[in-house]
């Protein structure tokens, strides 16, 4: 029974074996956004971390029929976005998180910073300029496990192959004044 959890063999943490099913994920790419409160993500420009939860893509279903009974109906026009808002599956709980929050975007200059697709894997993957996320160039290999997930024993092991994605000239990543690499419009 929840949340009183019990065994003699260990001490469970009762908030473990009740969370919300669509939390549970057993690897990243099992985790999507979804608006932290009511059915629809807002209209507008972007946004932030506040706004978004983490729920399982397999019981996505189950999640908006328990938020939003009834028909789910959202406005007609463009729902928010922010590239540096992804998705982790953290002690087998997904987890909303953004980049430019995190260790991996930290910067002190502008040559600290590259542009980056979202995607676990940079060879092959869309370059869309409206869904570029910057990080900090010595942290590229620590994104691709926490979006990717574990990729075996070896913790240098990397499932993608070693090539990068074209970027466009029309961009360039930055140091922003709050210290986390952002993007830009190039110079």
């Amino acid at each position: 029974m929840c949340p009183d959890g019990f065994s003699f063999e260990c001490e469970p943490d009762p908030a473990a074996f009740c969370a919300e099913p669509w939390a549970r994920c057993d690897v990243p790419s099992d985790c999507i956004l979804a608006p932290e409160s009511g059915c629809c993500f807002p209209c507008g420009d972007a946004l932030a971390l506040e706004d978004v939860r983490a729920i399982s893509r397999h019981f996505a279903e189950q999640y908006y029929e328990s938020q939003c009974p009834g028909a789910l109906e959202c406005p007609a026009c463009a729902p928010a976005t922010n590239p540096s808002l992804q998705t982790t599956c953290n002690a087998g709980f997904c987890e909303a998180i953004d980049v430019r929050r995190l260790p991996l975007s930290a910067c002190t200059s502008n040559d600290e910073c590259r542009l980056r697709v979202p995607d676990c894997c940079e060879c092959g993957a869309e370059v869309n300029p409206e869904t570029l996320i910057a990080l900090n160039v010595d942290q590229g290999g620590a994104y691709t496990p926490l979006v990717c997930g574990p990729f075996g024993d070896d913790p240098g092991e990397d499932p993608c192959f070693p090539c990068a994605a074209e970027y466009p000239d029309t961009l360039e990543a930055y140091c922003a004044a709050d210290g986390h690499c952002d993007i830009r419009p190039a110079s």
